[in-house]
């Protein structure tokens, strides 16, 4: 097994944008079952990681 196996391609990834609210934020990640998620500036690049344990 390689680890091809277990990427997801980009456009398949849930993310959220730094102008995302809390709200959506929250609801993108209880639909796709994560406790965390990739935050993404307004250009695409990497922001960060925003959890579940932020938000409180």
């Amino acid at each position: 097994m390689t680890i091809f196996n277990f990427l997801i391609p980009k456009a398949k990834v849930a993310f959220v944008t730094t102008n995302s609210s809390v709200g959506q934020t929250l609801e993108k990640m209880q639909v796709h079952g994560f406790t965390a998620i990739p935050l993404l500036n307004e250009d695409g690049t990497y922001a960060g990681t925003i959890t579940e344990g932020d938000m409180l």
